[in-house]
């Protein structure tokens, strides 16, 4: 059996009012997160004391045990997306997006909010100087407070672009780093701003740092260092490539973070080594150190180095803010491609294992299962294959012109992936590839999806395309759809289903030759995944969670018991459990 990470086979779910109401004899269940797969975006590291917090986007995690094992602190967060963090003494505050500023002073077990003359609710860095604490915002600039927080004042004056994704504090002086106006310096604890730009040729300013008596500015145009409390800056960017996103100093050497990975300089800037070998992601973020140990934070979560730089071990282990992209099952097994890779569960989601030998591209937007052999569609890697249920990959991708695979089809004569660049059939399980695109008048494929016999592509600006000849032929079949921007594609029994840019969802019965309204939740619910089993149909959405069908999509009701998360990306079933992988939330399960 044949089993794609777009269409689970599900059982029948004796759960969250699976049936109308004359058969509601079963129990409601509640969802319940499970403990993985671990990872995620880490926007935000800071140390306090004995402890390290990791600011996510789905709240707090702290450390005792130098990363070892996190666990999830956040009572009295009202929003999870903590871009920013500062240790002040005993209290830790956090900067969250639309939210304003949380203060906690039991090391983050609980959070009271901040925000009085607060009006900049998005906080993209937090600075302390002296009894002083800044904020810098996304559109409203900085704002100060002198009494840890309790209140805040805006504090402007002469700052001309009030986007600020940075702040330091070197002496008596504050720095501000701007989207779009560079640098700005106050030596008046706020009360005045002035351009800080001499020798600055790039004018966005990412994250600062001071080491020594230098100042160092990451930008979308590399390091720039300023030996003279920002009067004049100097660029330093020998040997380091792209934008930077994070900086920080530990002992005698300066980091950058990357989109590339982290770099380091042993000679304040001057020269630069990529000091990355086993991160795993190198979407860097946020650095930070403690004692011994260097701190990355990724879109795969976070990495430690006790050796500068030279080696990374991935410390994830209770970090449950993974972004779940896709679901497939295998047997008894079910997998999570992430954006750090694939994960494994074969105890219904109590423990997660990665299970990434040989996969050297993390972000994984599709899963498929063809027998015993499971395939894995990336971004930017092409196709892997794994015979052994994950234990070890190997490229699959000769052929394919293009390296970003948004989903994957095993369901007939031919292996079919699709891209940004069209389709490509394989007859050899992915050892090679040709293109199938006959008549695609648009070749961005986002989905890919089958009834029977017959193929269907969803493309990214065309609409949706139908083939009889496993690929040999397409013809466009759009009669009836609003919108041919298609977002989402999948089929349930002869039913097909279709989301375009707009948010309406369609349904075809009859192979895609005409199209009718089918919409699920409100207008701007975006669906993700379709699952079908029995005579239920599940729909995973984001905003608004988890939606169940009995009438084969001509209606749907919420089934969100208890899902906190309710931005879902993917939906699979393994033996008892229905999984739902949510962004920024991990996998969380529902027991039939």
């Amino acid at each position: 059996m044949k089993i794609l990470a777009s269409i689970p086979v599900f059982l029948i779910l004796q759960g969250c009012s699976l049936f109308g109401d004359d058969e509601k004899n079963s129990v409601e269940a509640n969802w319940v997160q499970t403990n993985g797969p671990s990872g995620g975006s880490i926007y935000s590291l800071t140390v306090s004391g004995a402890y390290i917090f990791a600011g996510t986007g789905s709240g707090v995690f702290r450390s005792g045990d130098d990363g070892n094992s996190w666990v999830k602190v956040g009572n009295g967060l009202t929003n999870t997306e903590v871009a920013s963090l500062l240790a002040n003494g005993g209290a830790l505050f956090a900067g969250t997006a639309w939210d304003g500023v949380f203060r906690s002073t039991d090391n983050g077990n609980s959070w009271t909010q901040v925000n009085t003359g607060l009006t900049g609710a998005l906080v993209q860095t937090l600075a302390v100087s002296g009894t002083a604490l800044f904020a810098g915002t996304v559109l409203s600039g900085v704002f100060r407070s002198n009494n840890n927080g309790d209140s805040w004042a805006q504090a402007n004056n002469g700052l001309t672009e009030t986007d600020v994704r940075a702040l330091a504090v070197n002496g008596a002086a504050v720095f501000a780093g701007t989207g779009g106006g560079g640098v700005f310096r106050s030596t008046d604890n706020g009360n005045s701003w002035t351009p800080s730009n001499n020798g600055l040729t790039a004018t966005y300013v990412y994250s600062l740092a001071v080491g020594g008596n230098a100042v160092f500015a990451g930008t979308g145009n590399g390091v720039f260092r300023s030996d003279d409390n920002g009067d004049s800056w100097t660029p330093i960017n020998n040997g380091l490539n792209g934008s930077v996103n994070s900086l920080a100093v530990s002992g005698a050497f300066l980091f950058a973070g990357t989109g590339f990975g982290v770099y380091r300089s042993s000679d304040g800037g001057n020269s630069w080594v990529l000091a990355d070998s086993s991160l795993m992601n190198t979407d860097v973020s946020s650095l930070t150190a403690k004692g011994a140990y260097l701190f990355a934070g990724t879109d795969g979560g976070v990495s430690r180095s006790n050796d500068n730089g030279d080696s990374w071990t991935q410390t994830n282990r209770g970090l449950t803010s993974a972004t779940v992209l896709c679901l497939a099952v295998s047997g008894s097994i079910a997998f999570a491609g992430t954006g750090n890779g694939v994960f494994s569960t074969s105890d219904s989601g109590n423990s997660w294992i990665a299970v990434n030998n040989g996969l050297s591209y993390p972000v994984i937007n599709f899963l498929a299962v063809d027998g015993g052999v499971l395939f894995a569609g990336t971004e930017g890697g092409g196709v892997f294959r794994s015979n052994d249920n994950g234990g070890s990959w190997t490229p699959a991708s000769n052929g394919l012109t293009d390296s970003s695979v948004y989903s994957i089809d095993t369901g007939g004569a031919y292996l079919f992936a699709g891209t940004w660049g069209g389709v490509f059939r394989s007859n050899d399980s992915g050892n090679s590839w040709t293109p199938a695109n006959v008549g695609l008048t648009d070749a961005r494929i986002y989905s890919l999806a089958r009834i029977g016999t017959i193929l269907f592509a969803g493309t990214f600006g065309g609409g949706v395309f139908r083939s009889g000849d496993e690929g040999g032929t397409w013809t466009p079949i759009n009669n009836g759809l609003t919108n041919t921007t298609i977002t989402f594609l999948s089929a349930s029994g002869s039913t097909l289903f279709t989301e375009g840019l707009d948010g309406r969802v369609s349904l075809s019965s009859n192979n895609g030759d005409s199209w009718a309204q089918a919409s699920i939740g409100p207008a701007n619910n975006f669906v993700h995944s379709l699952a079908a089993g029995g005579t239920a149909l599940f729909a995973g959405s984001s905003p608004e969670g988890v939606f169940r069908s009995a009438n084969n999509g001509a209606s749907w009701t919420p089934c969100n018991n208890g899902l906190a998360n309710t931005d879902v990306r993917s939906l699979a079933v393994i033996g008892n459990t229905l999984f739902a992988g949510t962004r920024l939330g991990g996998v969380w399960k529902l027991p039939l």
